[in-house]
This record gives structure tokens, sequence and C-alpha cells, in this order.
């Protein structure tokens, strides 16, 4: 918050959300990908496996709260806090609502999705209030081609290669060597500090 003042703030705000992003990508496909046997490690009873199915919905609305509390700093900078109230508002309506209506049918699957819609949505509010309020030039084209190539590799690793720890992380390995591809002079920049 010290720095908002000063010119460069923006600039800030805009390479630590492409950090986040990057990062939060980095560990939700390496997760993904590994998901079988770090599973096998630190789940010790069975009847906990078929909660698996639900890991990747919860951690990607894990990586839209990141992002959306990333993108909470604009309403923070311009004192306009009140905002945040009323998008965790409307995220409270969203995750109740799912909540009341699917669980009955669907169970605690409807309560990873209520996670998720929540979570995007809030995201989504705070990213396009903020542009009309305090905007921030977010790398937005970067950041969705890395949350969907993230995500698109993810279901494709854990719905077909689960089982397969090759398979898996060498759909991994290609997307770290995209992202060291991509990254290279910010990584190069970071590298000489």
């Amino acid at each position: 918050f010290s720095s908002f003042k000063n010119e460069n703030a923006k600039k800030t705000y805009t390479l630590l959300m492409d950090i986040f992003v990057i990062c939060s990508c980095v560990i939700f496909l390496g997760l993904i990908t590994n998901i079988s046997w770090i599973s096998n490690i630190y789940i010790n009873n069975p009847l906990y496996y078929e909660g698996i199915e639900l890991i990747p919905c919860l951690m990607l609305g894990a990586v839209f709260l990141g992002i959306y509390l990333n993108l909470s700093i604009w309403y923070k900078l311009s004192d306009q806090t009140i905002v945040g109230l009323y998008i965790s508002l409307i995220g409270a309506a969203i995750t109740v609502s799912v909540n009341y209506f699917f669980v009955p049918e669907y169970g605690y699957w409807a309560s990873a999705v209520a996670a998720l819609l929540t979570f995007m949505s809030m995201m989504i509010i705070s990213y396009i209030w903020g542009q009309i309020k305090y905007p921030i030039p977010y790398n937005t084209t970067k950041i969705i081609i890395y949350l969907l190539l993230s995500i698109g590799l993810g279901m494709i690793s854990f719905k077909y290669f689960r089982e397969n720890y090759i398979i898996s992380n060498i759909i991994f390995v290609i997307f770290l060597i995209f992202v060291v591809f991509k990254e290279r002079t910010l990584l190069k920049k970071f590298l000489k500090k």
C-alpha cells in the first residue's frame, strides 16, 4: 500500500498480479498432475478417495480467490472499501443459493461448485468494477492464457492420465517450459537481483 502514490504503482500491481497468476497456475497444474501419488501419501482412509474428484474444482476456486484478493487493491487504494462488502455479499448470495438449491440433489459436489462460482464471480466483478473506478493495466490476455492452459492441461491430465505419472509430468514439464520461455525476461530480472 505504501507505494500507491508512486507513479509506477500501477505497473507494480500489474507485475504482482502476473507473478501471482503464473505461480498459482504452476502450483495448480503441478498438484493436479501429481494428485495420485500425493493423495496416496496424505489420505489414509479409503473412504476419502471419492473426494479426490473435487480437488481440481476447489483448487481452481482458490486460484480465483487469490486473483480476487489481488484485484481488491483498487477499492482499498481509492478509499471505497464498502465495495468489498458489496462483492462479499454477492459472493455469499451465490454460495447460499447454490448450496440451498443443489446440495439436496448433488451433495458435496454442489458445495464445491458453489465455491468455484462464488470466487469466479467475485473475481470478475472486482475486475470490471476496478477497471471503471481505478484502472490498473493488468495483462488480461496473458492471465487468461495462463489460466486456460493450466485448466485445460490439468483437466486432460486428471481425466485421462491420473494414474500415469510419466505422461502427467510430461504435461506439467511442457507447461513449465512454456512459462519459462514466455517469462524469460522477467526471470532474468529476478535472477540478476
